[in-house]
This record gives structure tokens, C-alpha cells and sequence, in this order.
């Protein structure tokens, strides 16, 4: 039944210019004719006066094939009586609401931006509340924003004297851009889900391309990612085995261990195939699998030949046994905000390096155990690895900075 089962489409950040969509958009297009998605929609970000003014002539029910919705982004709040005006004038207001089948949509603005917005954020909270309380108790809530969620793990959001827990309402994603990568994790059944540029890929180097949600009858989500410009030629010049580990390898480089392959996948889509994987390198065999809860983004490390350290990119961090894959111990680190890190470990003498641009941490190889964590540094972020120079750990972090840190303190 069309009515409950649907799907529809995120891009996000297309930043256009007046010269308008690149060929992006024809490839959106044709994955509107393939799927039939109940609708498009863009989550901020469109922008500036000449994107703002020129992306609904590209962009819009009649040119895509599928109602097409959008969300205010940062970059569209832009010079004039007041910061969303241009916005309003063209796509209409800035928090509104539908139905498809069981689920509630919700969009709601990120609030701040180049030019003062009109309204407080607590406006359109105070709205999304009065909203949420009118719906059944049988719908499942989708919201839409530019940013992640302020409150990305608890989902409680302050209003002016009192607090909306989008828990109580069914709340079952929350939907955004902002960030230029593409993420997304399980939060005890409510999924944050960000996706990069359609166009140019992420900050992260994700490949560009556009997100396909689904929900079925039961209202269990999963998700798509469909790349652009992504069928390339496949040249396997003289392989004496090639091995598919479902995921993709983004920035973990193999590495050799007594004649084994060791390399950590990441996955966009949901539910995630990434893992830590060992791999025979005679045959190409797969020896053992790990399962993580997210994606190994980076590098991964060994230490003593007897175990393998990796981050995924929620903060949870792995020591598996090198001979069958076992965990020896496990950690999560907390990130900050958003929960989400594209760096490496790094394996120095007994301690293990690991966190994020902007949240850094020391662990104790043998089980665990924090020897030191400093936080927070300024910026988000980036998939330049963390590296040792003697005493020094140097740590990058988006945008443009760079940290020295004792390594032992």
C-alpha cells in the first residue's frame, strides 16, 4: 500500500549559483523515475540571493517529476528586511508539517545564519511542539533541519520556560545537512542521518550523491545511498583474487600482518555492513570479521602482532584479538557535537591515540582504560590522521587548525 509504504529523497548543501544545477540534477532525476519516491526534498543550504532565486526554477514538482520541499540552511538567510524573507518569498514559510502514510514530517529552521533571522528559535519550537501534540499516537515523526539535533543523543529540546522531548511523540529521525558528510547512526531507534553535497562529495571525501529513504508498513527505516558520476571502469590488471567485504574502504589502508590483509569498511547506508576484517592473503579468503556499529572511516592499527585497534565514527573504539577477531576490550569516547569523527588510532608504545579533531584521547593499550583526554579543541572533524613527532601529538582539526599536545599528558 502506497498510502504506507514510501520513500523519498535528501540532497542537501547544493550551494548553487545564478548560472543554476549542474548535471547533479539529472541524476537525481532519473533516480526519481526509478524509485517514485513520495517526495524530494533539500535540507538547506540552496544559497545565497542568485541560489536562493534561480534553484526553484531548477528544481521544483514540475521539472523533477515528485513534490520537492526545503528547509532553510544557514547560508539562506540572506540580506534584506529580515534574514529568511528572501526564503519565504520564494519557497514559503520556514517550519511547516505533512503526512505520508503512518509518518509525521516535520520541517523546522536552524535559526541562525549570514542575516538575523525574524524569529527566535524557541518560535518555531513552540510551534513544533503545538504541532507534535496534534497528531495520533500511531504516527512515527521525521524532522527535518539543516543542523543536527542540539540534544543529538536525548532529543530534548529547550523552549523558553519549559522542554519538548521528541521522544513522547514517536520521534523515529532526524534528518539534516550542514555538515558535508555523509552519517548515519542508530540511536536506540531514533537515526540521525546527515548526507553531503550531491555534487562534489563531502568534507570527509565522502562521494557526492543523493540519500533514498525508505519506510515500510511497519515503519522501519532504511536508507540508500545512490552515488553520482560513480560508474567508473573496474581495471583488475593480473588479480589473482578479488574479494567483496560489503562495505568500502574510504581511508583505511591495508595492512600486512604475517601474510594477511587487515582493513577496517565503512558503510553510508542503513543497516550498516561495516566491519574490521582479516582477510588471507594467498586466496582472499576472509579469515575473520568484526562487525562495528558504525564506520571505519581511517586507518587502524596493530599492536604486539597480537591485537587490532579501530575507531568507527561514533567513538567506539575496538581491540580485537588478531587471530580470530575476538573483542578484547571496547570503549566509547564521548565526541561532542555532532558525534561524529573521521580520524585515525595511532598505536604508541602501550597507548593508543584515538578521538576526534576536536575531542582527543589517550587509552591504555591492555584494556581500555583512559590515561588522558583533552577536550575540547576548537573545530570539527577531518580525516587528517593524528601523529606522533617525538613527544608531541599532532592532531588537525576542520577547519584550519592545528594542535600540538603533549603525548603523555
Amino acid at each position: 500500500d502506497p498510502a504506507e509504504e514510501h520513500s523519498f529523497l535528501q540532497v542537501s548543501d547544493t550551494e548553487i549559483g545564478a548560472e543554476g544545477a549542474g548535471p547533479w540534477l539529472e541524476h537525481v532525476k532519473r533516480i526519481i523515475k526509478e524509485e517514485k519516491p513520495a517526495f524530494l526534498i533539500h535540507t538547506g543550504d540552496i544559497c545565497y540571493p542568485d541560489g536562493l532565486k534561480r534553484h526553484i526554477k531548477d528544481m521544483n514538482e514540475e521539472t523533477m517529476g515528485c513534490p520537492v520541499k526545503y528547509v532553510i540552511g544557514n547560508h539562506d538567510y540572506v540580506d534584506g528586511e529580515y534574514g529568511e524573507a528572501l526564503f519565504e518569498q520564494i519557497y514559503g514559510p520556514t517550519w511547516y508539517s505533512f503526512d505520508v502514510g503512518s509518518i509525521h514530517y516535520a520541517v523546522t529552521p536552524i535559526g541562525i545564519g549570514d542575516y538575523k533571522s525574524a524569529y527566535h528559535i524557541a518560535d518555531s519550537l513552540q510551534w513544533l511542539k503545538n504541532d507534535l501534540s496534534m497528531i495520533g499516537k500511531d504516527k512515527k515523526v521525521i524532522i527535518f533541519n539543516h543542523a543536527y539535533c542540539t540534544d543529538e543523543n536525548g532529543y530534548v529540546m529547550e523552549l523558553t520556560k519549559e522542554k519538548l522531548d521528541l521522544k513522547e511523540y514517536g520521534l523515529l529521525a532526524w534528518i539534516f545537512g550542514h555538515e558535508h558528510q555523509n552519517f548515519l547512526n542508530d540511536n536506540n531507534g531514533i537515526y540521525n542521518i546527515s548526507t553531503a553535497r550531491p555534487d562534489c562529495g563531502g568534507i570527509d571525501q565522502a562521494a557526492s550523491g543523493t540519500r533514498v529513504v525508505r519506510i515500510d508498513k511497519n515503519n522501519q527505516l532504511t536508507t540508500e545511498m545512490r552515488y553520482f558520476d560513480f560508474d567508473q571502469p573496474v581495471v583488475t590488471p593480473d588479480a589473482k583474487w578479488i574479494t567483496w567485504l560489503g562495505g568500502r574502504g574510504l581511508y583505511s589502508d591495508p595492512i600486512l600482518l604475517n601474510g594477511d590483509i587487515l582493513v577496517g569498511t565503512c558503510d553510508d547506508d542503513f543497516p550498516k555492513r561495516s566491519a574490521v576484517y582479516r582477510v588471507d592473503g594467498e586466496t582472499g579468503d576472509v579469515r575473520w570479521s568484526c562487525p562495528t556499529k558504525n564506520s571505519v572511516k581511517n586507518q587502524i592499527a596493530i599492536y604486539n602482532n597480537n591485537k587490532v585497534l579501530a575507531q568507527d565514527c561514533e567513538g567506539n573504539v575496538y581491540c580485537l584479538n588478531a587471530e580470530d577477531g575476538r573483542p578484547i576490550w571496547t570503549k566509547t569516547l564521548a565526541l561532542g557535537s555532532p558525534n561524529d569523527s573521521d580520524s585515525n588510532v595511532l598505536a604508541d608504545g602501550n597507548t593508543l591515540y584515538a578521538g576526534t579533531g576536536g575531542y582527543v584521547y589517550a587509552l591504555d593499550m591492555e584494556n581500555g582504560n583512559q590515561k588522558w583526554a583533552y577536550a575540547p579543541l576548537t573545530g570539527y572533524t577531518i580525516p587528517a590522521r593524528m601523529r606522533v613527532c617525538k613527544d608531541t601529538l599532532i592532531v588537525s582539526s576542520n577547519w584550519d587548525m592545528l594542535y600540538g599536545l603533549d603525548k603523555n599528558t
